[in-house]
């Protein structure tokens, strides 16, 4: 009797893994756990369109009296409309043979495709929802002081201080090292290395 191996959920757990592991963009977005994709008691789907729960919005009062405010729960609708998937197949003998060269070469590169076009599709939807930006719209910031003020106008529209990252795209990176390069290396460490 022949033995039949079964590595396709291990092939998926690592898949699973890169995938997480290449995201940039969406990583930063908030993905708390929803159990809304659990069928319901009697069985519902909620179908393609979910709810997401927005932070609740609070004012500070002056004073010694009691101010109350309502609680406001608000939602957004999220369509999931998008399915990305990269596709690929391999023998039965690689599967139990070649299972590290699989992993190095197709579930590894596999996992960063579909995590770039995770990446790309998810920041140029949302970049359009951005209202407050700093700079000049199309020229890539060449000054960290752009940055900066991104970050000043964050917190003073009162973004949590913690966690916040800056996505940059090659061009916008290059630009930045490129600004900063002297702070990061003394003069003398340039003059040795050439």
């Amino acid at each position: 009797m022949a033995n039949t191996i079964s590595t396709t959920s291990l092939v998926l757990r690592e898949v699973a893994r890169y995938f997480v592991n290449s995201l940039k963009g969406v990583s930063n977005f908030n993905r708390q756990y929803s159990d809304e994709y659990v069928a319901s008691r009697n069985g519902a789907k909620p179908g393609d369109t979910v709810k997401v729960k927005l932070p609740q919005q609070w004012e500070a009062s002056t004073g010694q009296a009691l101010v109350t405010q309502n609680i406001l729960d608000q939602t957004v609708n999220v369509i999931l409309n998008s399915q990305r998937h990269v596709g690929f197949g391999y023998s039965s003998a690689q599967g139990t043979t070649d299972l590290q060269d699989i992993r190095k070469n197709y579930v590894s590169p596999a996992a960063a495709t579909l995590a770039n076009a995770m990446d790309s599709s998810s920041l140029n939807t949302v970049f359009k929802d951005v209202f407050n930006t700093v700079g000049t719209l199309g020229t890539t910031p060449s000054a960290v002081l752009t940055y900066l003020q991104a970050r000043v106008k964050m917190l003073d529209l009162s973004t949590p201080p913690d966690g916040l990252v800056a996505v940059l795209e090659p061009l916008a990176s290059a630009t930045l090292q490129d600004a900063v390069k002297a702070l990061f290396h003394p003069t003398s460490s340039l003059v040795e290395g050439w």
